[in-house]
């Protein structure tokens, strides 16, 4: 059987008193310091999550030493031995603060690095966290101790941005927008994508539009139907769609404006990207 034992480090801080000399250029006896001592305990199991007196705002100086837990050591009972070090036991972990050369780690399960002490509102910063799963987030402050995330990626490697993603297209690489537009609407271009960069042939635009029918329910008289008249855009991506309404059997109302659902592709030529 093994169990885990909490380590402690202790300040045991003492005066240091002079000697006293029968030289006259000396002083007297008295206080001349502190010696600053580290004494490093072995808890029992279980002292890890112990209270500790805290002392009042009036309180004068007291002669105890507080408690600070730097980690657990696993005694094995079969041999007789100290076996292992941990950081964490029984759901208990050793708080640290401070970073190493290379290396900033938190035994809370979360790291945060922000450009100002206090997180006032507007304030940057980036956070990595394991609870309740693996993130990385970076935003700014409210003010109320709240991040707002800009853009965060989860566990699984997704990637969720506020804002749009810009950056050079590689060569066959596709971007694209879908949606459903009015006639007389302008189709938008995919996130990231420069109307100049295609006006210089550097991206190839594509454009699937199809009508959008109605509901039957919408229709001015009950029986009558939808039928699509007109469904295509202009080479400035302008929608041309329009349609009428009428009962079989009989001749259509006046064509009227429509809508219709899109999708635009751009993609780089197979020459790369200017």
């Amino acid at each position: 059987m093994s169990v885990w034992h909490p380590v402690f480090v202790r300040g045991l801080d003492s005066a240091i008193t002079a000697t006293s000399s029968t030289n006259r250029c000396s002083g007297g006896a008295g206080t001349s310091g502190i010696d600053e001592v580290v004494e490093v305990e072995f808890g029992r199991p279980g002292d890890s999550d112990a209270d500790q007196p805290v002392p009042g705002p009036a309180d004068g100086p007291g002669d105890g030493a507080w408690r600070v837990l730097v980690g657990f050591v696993r005694f094995d009972t079969a041999i007789g031995r100290f076996s292992a070090v941990g950081t964490s036991a029984d759901g208990i972990s050793a708080t640290t603060a401070g970073a190493r050369a290379g290396l900033v780690a938190s035994a809370s399960g979360r790291v945060e690095m922000r450009a100002g002490a206090t997180p006032a509102s507007g304030i940057p910063a980036l956070v990595v966290g394991s609870k309740p799963d693996a993130s990385l987030t970076f935003g700014t402050h409210d003010g109320s101790g709240t991040l707002a995330a800009l853009l965060s990626v989860d566990s699984s490697g997704n990637v969720t941005a506020k804002g749009t993603l810009s950056g050079v297209q590689t060569a066959g690489s596709v971007r694209l927008v879908a949606g459903t537009a009015f006639d007389g609407t302008v189709l938008p271009l995919p996130a990231g994508v420069d109307q100049a960069t295609i006006d210089s042939g550097g991206l190839e635009v594509s454009v699937l539009v199809t009508p959008h029918l109605p509901d039957p329910t919408a229709a001015p008289t009950a029986g009558q139907l939808f039928l699509p008249v007109r469904c295509e855009v202009d080479a400035d991506r302008r929608v041309s769609c329009l349609g009428t309404w009428f009962a079989p059997g009989t001749a259509g109302s006046d064509d009227e404006a429509a809508a219709c659902d899109f999708l635009v592709l751009v993609s780089v030529p197979g020459g790369g990207a200017p």
